[in-house]
């Protein structure tokens, strides 16, 4: 292992080599949902702009897809297709819950643990951030392993299998290098950058909150507010509206959306409020933005 790592780094390390292991023996399920219904809105369910990774770590997961539910034991993985709604549940099984997610976000990578909270929901923790050039090389890995369709049937596990294993390969290696990067120029404190990066991982919740982020970094809504206050120069509910806005403006690019479809990615439960959201923020509608930029 690399010098210099942070420990947050050094335990996705472990976590990821871990499965990696389980990967190469061929001691785990892959599961990837049927590309049904990509990003049509359902009770209960959300959906994501980029493909996921999800690592079961321990306890299991009960999964409800438009194409049919499954059930992850520790050890599985899911390759969840970018705008596949899902639901999932967590179980404590023989042992205690615990995922590790893989996921995308404007150019860069985010590796998140879910946990059981007090109301038997799933919250995310201990979030990071892999902003190497080779973040978005992974995510392809991710949508090829999806694309399987031109692979007979022989030939499909393997293939799946084997590009998992770049894609994790990829991850280690990226955490291995991410001590070497240099600090941004505005100090800003670990608080913040959590509180940041978390968020960035759940934009397209539409619950997500301030206390809700402020309860996953054990910390009271005031507290946080005041502190991303104070470092930022604007609130945190501000911040979050900013960086939906963000997102949809890079979804928007991507012909593949809708209007809709980009809102409710990016945690807009209405598209009315979406459009005033966008307009009060770039001047223009959704629609004319996409029509701008060709």
């Amino acid at each position: 292992m690399a010098q210099g790592l942070n420990s947050n780094a050094i335990d996705y390390s472990v976590e990821l080599e871990w499965a990696l292991r389980k990967l190469t023996a061929g001691k785990n399920r892959i599961f990837i949902p049927a590309l049904k219904d990509q990003h049509r809105r359902f009770p209960r369910t959300h959906f994501h702009p980029a493909p996921e990774l999800l690592i079961q770590r321990g306890g299991g997961s009960e999964f409800e897809c438009p194409g049919g539910g499954f059930r992850m034991e520790a050890g599985d993985m899911c390759i969840m297709p970018r705008g596949v709604p899902h639901a999932e549940t967590p179980l404590d099984t023989t042992s205690c819950y615990a995922l590790v997610v893989c996921m995308h976000y404007r150019g860069a990578q985010y590796l998140n643990r879910g946990r059981t909270s007090a109301d038997g929901s799933i919250e995310g923790f201990g979030t990071i951030m892999l902003a190497g050039s080779r973040s978005q090389d992974a995510c392809r890995y991710l949508d090829d392993a999806i694309d399987n369709q031109a692979i007979s049937g022989k030939r499909k596990n393997a293939y799946i299998r084997s590009l998992l294993e770049v894609f994790l390969l990829l991850t280690i290696s990226e955490l291995e290098a991410s001590h070497c990067e240099q600090p941004p120029a505005a100090q800003v404190s670990l608080l913040v950058r959590d509180a940041e990066q978390f968020i960035r991982s759940h934009l397209a919740d539409p619950d997500l909150s301030v206390p809700g982020v402020a309860g996953a970094l054990g910390y009271s809504s005031d507290y946080v507010s005041r502190r991303f206050h104070k470092e930022r120069g604007l609130s945190l509910l501000a911040w979050i509206v900013q960086e939906r806005v963000s997102m949809a403006c890079d979804l928007l690019r991507d012909h593949r959306y809708n209007v809709a479809e980009v809102g409710w990615a990016c945690g807009f439960n209405e598209s009315s409020y979406f459009i005033r959201v966008f307009r009060q923020h770039r001047g223009v509608t959704p629609r004319q933005f996409r029509e701008a930029m060709g």
